[in-house]
């Protein structure tokens, strides 16, 4: 069985420093034509969505490129970004004309806390806020995700965010700190005890009852078999047994590609992951 969803990493550029990022680090190198080709293979055996993330996507020199030959092929589009290109009128509006979900990071309650963990010039928690109290209006069918990473730095001032942002968002995902080649000194000083991430989620799931929000959260130990990505460079990786995995490249036999894909990548998981998160109602 094939998953329903993959991540597309589009790039490794990034205009923030965050200590507990794992996002890829391969620099972009791949062919538009075929990528065209391994995608339009993907939709024909049943991919129907795509995450585009990074590092920041909307810095990737062929961002808007990407995004219509994705669309051209009937994706729906969910991306995962930190909300700059808001800054920009061209960026807002492409965005906003093109996607279907759009996820955004808060990671704590407290402003001076979540800048530090998103490590931005400026003040990153009133831009995330800016766009959460414009996007309703601007972009009223557009799904939104809040996305949090919880660690020993921010797991105190977490449960309290739906309250103070100014809409409630159509999902909420709680990511438990996962580590990398690349965060692995954070990892080590900030990771958190799964019954301590059980005990805030609890919490949370008891606080919001009511709420139209979808709450979802993910454990480290959940990785594994649960993603499918694209690299900037057109490797396909998976998680497995917690590490980083390539298992081919988009220029490579598509199926035997599809093959590894569903040897290593646990399918009914993965679509649970992304429609729980997104709240997908073609479900």
């Amino acid at each position: 069985m094939i998953p329903e969803v993959f991540d597309f990493r589009l790039t490794s550029r990034c205009n923030m420093n965050c200590p507990f990022c794992f996002g890829t680090k391969v620099n972009e190198n791949f062919n538009l034509y075929k990528l065209y080709d391994f995608f339009s293979f993907l939709r024909k055996k049943g991919v129907n969505y795509v995450v585009i993330t990074g590092g920041e996507p909307t810095l990737a020199d062929h961002f808007c490129d990407i995004v219509m030959l994705l669309k051209s092929l009937g994706y729906d589009i969910a991306l995962s970004t930190n909300g700059t290109f808001w800054m920009d009128n061209n960026s807002r509006d492409f965005v906003l004309n093109n996607c279907s979900w759009i996820a955004l990071p808060v990671e704590s309650e407290i402003e001076r806390e979540h800048n530090e963990l998103r490590s931005y010039s400026m003040n990153h928690f009133h831009l995330i806020y800016s766009i959460l109290s414009h996007i309703r209006y601007d972009a009223p069918n557009i799904k939104i995700k809040i996305g949090t990473v919880v660690s020993i730095k921010n797991i105190n001032h977490v449960s309290n965010i739906l309250n103070i942002l100014p809409i409630e968002p159509d999902a909420w995902k709680l990511f438990q700190l996962s580590h990398t080649k690349f965060n692995y000194d954070f990892y080590k000083e900030n990771k958190i005890k799964d019954q301590d991430f059980e005990k805030l989620i609890q919490n949370i799931k008891n606080k919001y009852k009511n709420v139209k929000t979808s709450i979802d959260y993910s454990y480290e130990k959940d990785r594994n078999g649960r993603y499918f990505f694209v690299e900037p460079n057109g490797d396909i990786m998976v998680i497995n047994n917690n590490e980083e995995q390539v298992i081919g490249n988009y220029c490579d036999n598509g199926e035997e590609l599809m093959k590894k894909i569903e040897k290593l990548v646990d399918a009914r998981r993965t679509n649970a992951n992304f429609h729980n998160t997104f709240v997908d109602d073609k479900r």
